[in-house]
């Protein structure tokens, strides 16, 4: 019995001692507990700031507070924070995460840095919703970071975005399907072009087609060095380049972190307007020839080289001077290109005839005149018994033998003769003396300047309607050319005695520009000996104007 009672004596301050083991350490714990809690509790605070925890324990009214609240905890670390979620807090919270720096093992990023971020311990899961890294050495002097997710159900690494970095700081929101986070920044190995060296013409663009390597380069910017001042193009910030004026360019294409380039030459050259020519249609004798003046347009084209081609070279052949040497009697296209691009073309007409053996002198044209005195004082203007006035040959101010009979005569029966084919022919000009022609002369020098009336307008004295031998038929406008009176008139007028004086591309042999409506008589046999040669009067009988 003593002994018994001494046993339970002893054991009392054992179990004592082990209580206050027990229940020191647990009232400690609880006190810091109720000091966690009731801190967050009467926090008048939104955000909840901890340090370095890795478990977080709440009791029931804390969370209830924090929801009630709109309260949310963030908890620092060394390089980095993060954002609990609160809708996910519990009361056993375990802050789990991982963030490790270095070298990559997975093979699309081998040997690149990467920071791995491993979130699949925290429970509950998905608690945090947002982390922020800062002082990272891959942050460091970047301004842009990649950020993937590796999904927690099949492992599959998905792009989510690129982040800006601001003071070596990003910050991205978690997501549900991810259980880890991998952010990398992959830097522009290569800049490729379609064309390193391009050709441009003047007033016309091109767009550049810019690719970077690797397609998956964390920066997809580049940068243009400004072009020097009168810089021969623009380049848009769409990497359009226009053309502004002839002359050549470089710059350099480089990678936003500078460490990649790529020379570009760009060419403007002046593009091929047309061909100039003096006259789109000639007209030789067998046996002549002529150079066809021809030029590139505009006169800035560096390559003014042009081709000649003939359609029949036995009828007229062409070297590449572009002197024409007339063979036979016919006609042939000459066609003119440009080496200069873009090519262009121009095709003119050369009409070969047959050249004339002999020229009968045609009998002279009876001049009716009022004083024979006016008939001598104008023999030197007959030349090969032929009345000629032009810019060289004169008539005197006293010369006024009205209309010409024969002329008159010659004219109604050809007017007659259209009406029966329903043609109305009919004189709105003809014997005009030389005070209305000096009239008219200076009416038109005052309208249109001296230089351009000489080409359409004759000088007092200069007129062939002073002669009483030329008729303006119908109309003096220029679109009377393209009537059938005027066709008409070119193709008959001959059979009555009549040449059109100043046929088109002529000119420069009679000195008046092309009049198809103006008419001259010369007796039938001379006028269809001028029809049939091509030649003007002046080259017939081998005069100047």
């Amino acid at each position: 019995m003593s002994i018994d009672k001494k046993r339970k004596t002893i054991s009392c301050p054992i179990i004592l001692i082990i209580f206050l083991v027990i229940a020191i350490p647990l009232g400690i714990e609880y006190c810091k507990q109720w000091n966690f809690n009731q801190g967050i509790i009467k926090s008048q605070d939104r955000k909840i700031e901890l340090q370095q925890i890795k478990n977080l324990n709440l009791w029931d009214m804390t969370i209830k507070n924090i929801k009630s609240n709109n309260k949310y905890i963030e908890v620092k670390y060394d390089n980095y924070q993060v954002t609990l979620n609160s809708e996910k807090i519990e009361q056993k919270n375990k802050l789990e995460l991982s963030v490790k720096h270095g070298q990559s093992d997975y093979e699309r990023w081998k040997d690149q840095d990467i920071l791995e971020i491993d979130v699949s311990k925290v429970q509950p899961y998905n608690l945090v919703e947002q982390i922020e890294l800062n002082n990272s050495k891959l942050l460091k002097d970047l301004k842009k970071i990649d950020i993937y997710g590796i999904r927690a159900d099949d492992k599959k690494i998905e792009y989510i975005e690129t982040k800006e970095i601001q003071d070596d700081i990003t910050v991205f929101v978690c997501r549900e399907e991810y259980e880890r986070y991998v952010m990398v920044y992959v830097p522009i190995a290569e800049i490729e072009v379609e064309k390193e060296e391009i050709e441009l013409f003047k007033n016309e663009s091109y767009q550049m087609q810019i690719k970077l390597k690797p397609e998956s380069a964390t920066t997809k910017m580049v940068h243009i060095d400004d072009l020097k001042e009168g810089s021969p193009i623009q380049i848009k910030e769409d990497g359009v380049i226009q053309g502004l004026e002839v002359g050549t360019e470089e710059f350099c294409i480089e990678a936003e972190e500078g460490a990649v380039e790529k020379k570009i030459k760009v060419i403007v050259k002046a593009k091929v307007e047309g061909i100039q020519v003096e006259s789109e249609k000639i007209q030789l004798t067998e046996g002549e020839s002529k150079k066809i003046e021809a030029k590139v347009l505009p006169e800035e084209i560096e390559d003014k080289t042009l081709n000649y081609v003939t359609s029949d070279a036995q009828i007229a052949k062409i070297d590449q001077e572009g002197k024409i040497e007339a063979l036979k009697e016919g006609e042939v296209t000459i066609t003119i290109t440009t080496n200069a691009e873009p090519p262009q073309e121009r095709k003119i007409t050369v009409i070969v005839n047959k050249k004339q053996e002999k020229v009968e002198e045609p009998p002279p044209v009876q001049v009716q005149t009022s004083d024979t005195k006016d008939y001598t004082a104008i023999l030197q203007n007959y030349v090969r018994g032929v009345l000629i006035v032009n810019k060289q040959y004169s008539l005197p101010s006293n010369y006024d033998p009205g209309t010409n009979a024969e002329a008159q005569e010659a004219f109604n029966k050809m007017k007659q003769a259209a009406q029966a084919q329903g043609i109305s022919l009919k004189i709105v000009s003809g014997y005009r003396s030389y005070q209305t022609q000096q009239a008219i002369y200076q009416r038109n020098v005052q309208i249109y300047g001296e230089e351009v009336a000489n080409s359409f307008s004759a000088k007092p004295g200069q007129s062939e309607h002073q002669t009483g031998l030329a008729f303006d038929v119908n109309s003096t406008r220029w679109n009377f050319k393209d009537t059938v009176e005027a066709k008409w008139l070119a193709d008959n007028c001959d059979e009555y005695g009549f040449i059109i004086r100043y046929p088109e591309n002529k000119q420069e042999k009679t000195g008046y520009v092309y009049e198809p409506w103006h008419v001259r008589y010369v007796g039938k046999d001379l006028a269809k000996q001028i029809k049939e040669s091509g030649l003007c009067l002046e080259e017939y009988l081998g005069i100047v104007s």
